[in-house]
C-alpha cells in the first residue's frame, strides 16, 4: 500500500513549479514576475530560475500572451503606447517580446489610436470639472489635462494638439 506524498516528500523545485502552477491559475505572469515571486516565497534564485525556465518551455508562462493581457489593461486605462511597453519593461517582458505583443494585439483589435485614447482621457478630466470640450476651459483645467495625459504617456504632440481643441474663456478687458 503506498502512501500518499506529502509536501515534505516533494523535492525544492517540485514544490516551486506547484506553487507556480497554483498562482498562474488566476493570471498570467512575466517570467521575471514568477521568478522573483518564487524568490522571495523561500525558493532559492537557481531553482527558481530552473522551475520558470521549464513553464516557459510548456508555455504555462509566456511572455508574449502576458503582454498581450497588459496591453489590454494599459490600453483601457487610456495609457500611452510609450507608458504601456515601459509598464512592460518594469515587468521584465523584453522589447522584442513586448512588440511582438503588440503587433499580436493590433491584429486583433485594430489599430491603437493614440489621440482617442487622450481624448478619453481628456474628457474625463473636464467631466470631473462639470465642462465638456466645447465650453470655455479655464487655464487651471488645462494644465490638470496637460498633466495627466504626460502622466499617461502621452508625447507632447499629442498633448498640445488636444489642448488646442479646447476653447479658451473670453477675456473681459476693462475700459
Amino acid at each position: 500500500m503506498m502512501k500518499e506524498q506529502g509536501k515534505n516528500d516533494l523535492s525544492p523545485a517540485d514544490r516551486a513549479r506547484q506553487k507556480a502552477l497554483k498562482r498562474l491559475g488566476a493570471r498570467d505572469y512575466s517570467a521575471r514576475e514568477m521568478t522573483e515571486w518564487l524568490v522571495r516565497g523561500g525558493t532559492d534564485p537557481e531553482t527558481a530560475a530552473a522551475v520558470v525556465a521549464e513553464l516557459r518551455a510548456s508555455g504555462a508562462v509566456d511572455d508574449v500572451r502576458y503582454a498581450q493581457m497588459a496591453f489590454r489593461v494599459c490600453f483601457g486605462k487610456n495609457w500611452s503606447r510609450r507608458r504601456a511597453f515601459r509598464q512592460l519593461a518594469e515587468k521584465g517582458v523584453s522589447g522584442a517580446d513586448a512588440e511582438a505583443a503588440f503587433v499580436l494585439y493590433e491584429e486583433e483589435e485594430g489599430r491603437v489610436d493614440e489621440t482617442a485614447l487622450a481624448r478619453r482621457e481628456m474628457e474625463k478630466v473636464l467631466r470631473m470639472a462639470d465642462l465638456t470640450a466645447s465650453d470655455p476651459v479655464p487655464e487651471k483645467i488645462r494644465g490638470r489635462v496637460a498633466r495627466r495625459l504626460a502622466g499617461r504617456g502621452f508625447s507632447h504632440a499629442v498633448i498640445y494638439d488636444l489642448l488646442g481643441e479646447l476653447r479658451r474663456p473670453e477675456l473681459e478687458f476693462e475700459d
